[in-house]
């Protein structure tokens, strides 16, 4: 029935021209636009016509950037049609609409209209997709970056919640967050966005990412390799630093403590310090903490010692005020912030620039959030 019938063959042609538009196979759908019988139209179809011919004038022209003005009064053409003729409460028309607003740069009627429309959609819709990624192009446009990135967001949840592989929203927050150095998320959305474009063959997404995803790609390692090369500094430092004695037919002794300066009491130069154990994993402790009794026994001890340990912040103030005269004399003879001459510019601590109370103000806060976190971890 389908073969003899030109309305529904029509319907297929339409749909088709729109899936290619999408997936950036023009010439695919020009053909099918071509094999469309206009003058048997319903108003449906008439309808869905200049949709299509909308949409497909105006991803061409963003492919072919804007070489041939002719393409804009094509779109243009197409949407004053398409509004003429579909009901203005329409989800198609408050669209076509909202994109009209945005071409003339009317920014504030467009940001209106789309968030009334929104208000009124299920979230979990491709409608509420598509009304949110323009409204992220909205705010960018109003130079409402984290918004802007928020409606990215909103749109790419509708569009997983709709099984959508043509992911401009994804791909447009992975272009954001790299513009805004966050390599790591950047590189993960535009990766996924590529495979998915890749299985949707959609080739003008295709082409589109695989614009960015080289510099993403180079930044996300870079920043990879800065990082593990951080890391095996702080794991060469662990291990030099964590001192163990033994005597001739003792046991093996953790200690004696050193070099607190450089140590938990500095979040600069121990930023592990701000959350867990840092010493962890040093040496066997990492294999001594899968036993149950070893931690047990740690955690006993050290809820044995913490009384006396929170005594310490009022012989700091105590010893503040005993040092205060040889401090100043201190400061007089020597700039502790020269440390950063011996360490490649780099202030190491984190205090060399304070002030003598500053700094033992820090060093006394430290040491009594180093108490709390290592309750919490043991």
């Amino acid at each position: 029935m389908l073969l003899g019938d030109k309305s529904k063959l029509n319907d297929v042609y339409l749909k088709e021209a729109m899936l290619n538009t999408a997936a950036g196979e023009f010439l695919e759908a020009r053909n099918d636009l071509a094999r469309v019988d206009t003058t048997i139209f319903t108003k449906e179809q008439e309808i869905a016509y200049c949709n299509v011919q909308q949409r497909f004038w105006f991803d061409y022209d963003e492919n072919q950037k804007g070489a041939d003005k002719s393409m804009l009064r094509k779109v243009a053409y197409y949407r004053e049609r398409l509004l003429a003729l579909a009901d203005p409460s329409s989800s198609l028309s408050r669209y076509v609409t909202v994109r009209k607003y945005i071409d003339e740069k009317n920014f504030a009627q467009a940001d209106f209209i789309n968030r009334h429309s929104l208000s009124r959609m299920d979230p979990a819709s491709h409608d509420y997709a598509n009304l949110a990624y323009f409204q992220a192009r909205i705010c960018e446009s109003l130079n409402r970056r984290e918004e802007m990135k928020n409606w990215f967001i909103r749109s790419a949840m509708a569009d997983i919640k709709t099984a959508t592989k043509d992911n401009a929203s994804l791909f447009s927050l992975a272009d954001a967050l790299f513009k805004d150095g966050d390599y790591a998320r950047a590189f993960k959305y535009s990766s996924f966005s590529l495979e998915d474009a890749i299985a949707f063959d959609a080739k003008l997404r295709q082409w589109q990412i695989s614009a960015i995803l080289p510099a993403v790609q180079k930044s996300y390692t870079d920043i990879q390799q800065t990082h593990q090369k951080k890391t095996r500094n702080m794991l060469v430092a662990m291990y030099v630093l964590v001192s163990l004695h033994k005597s001739a037919d003792g046991k093996l002794t953790a200690g004696p403590i050193w070099d607190f300066d450089w140590g938990v009491l500095s979040y600069n130069a121990s930023p592990q310090a701000r959350n867990g154990l840092v010493n962890r994993d040093s040496f066997w402790y990492a294999r001594l903490f899968d036993d149950p009794d070893f931690k047990a026994a740690v955690k006993s001890r050290w809820n044995e010692l913490l009384p006396q340990l929170k005594t310490i912040p009022a012989f700091i103030d105590e010893m503040e005020k005993t040092l205060q005269t040889s401090a100043e004399l201190n400061f007089k003879m020597w700039d502790p912030a020269e440390d950063a001459s011996q360490n490649g510019g780099v202030i190491v601590n984190g205090d060399e620039r304070m002030t003598y109370n500053a700094a033992v103000e820090r060093l006394k806060k430290i040491y009594e959030e180093r108490l709390e976190i290592i309750s919490k971890n043991l």
